[in-house]
């Protein structure tokens, strides 16, 4: 679902910025 898609940037994104 789009929400999942989301998270899943959301998290990936969060690991790329630590």
């Amino acid at each position: 679902m789009l929400l999942d898609y989301l998270q899943s940037t959301r998290a990936l994104g969060s690991m790329a910025l630590t």
